[in-house]
């Protein structure tokens, strides 16, 4: 099975969408991408970042743990992370965990609020681009948010 990121805009926040399964059997090479993007992210200037697990076909202990490990790259870069779009099966992992206690969650991309506190990099060209990387499989593509 391979985990698919990649990055867009929707009401000027950072999109991170997440295909596939967060589970360790997505392999070795999963482990540590969803805090890596969120950090790559924050470090151009993104103050608002929203993971879409609208994909997330499989949740695991390892999968909350990235959820948990993004959602720490954000908080230690001063950003706010959520959680958009969890499958029941997601949201049921999240609340037995009493991780919906500590995530923000939104039933879908329209809940989100236009993004403030950004460094106005939104409405720019270099911004709007869509970059992708697939997890699994033992590679990951080069260009992951280059």
């Amino acid at each position: 099975m391979t985990t698919h990121i990649s990055r867009r805009l929707a009401h000027g926040v950072a999109v991170l969408d997440v295909n596939g399964p967060l589970t360790a059997d997505a392999g070795d090479m999963m482990s540590g991408h969803l805090p890596t993007a969120v950090a790559q992210l924050a470090d151009t200037g993104y103050a608002e970042i929203a993971l879409n697990l609208r994909g997330v076909t499989q949740l695991d202990a390892r999968g909350l743990g990235e959820l948990v490990l993004a959602l720490r790259a954000a908080r230690d870069r001063g950003l706010r992370l959520r959680l958009v779009a969890p499958p029941p099966r997601v949201e049921r992992m999240l609340s037995v965990t009493r991780l919906d206690t500590v995530f923000e969650l939104c039933g879908s991309e329209a809940e989100l609020p236009p993004a403030f506190g950004s460094f106005g990099s939104f409405g720019r060209s270099d911004r709007s681009g869509e970059a992708e990387a697939s997890i699994g499989s033992g590679s990951l593509s080069s260009t992951l948010f280059a």
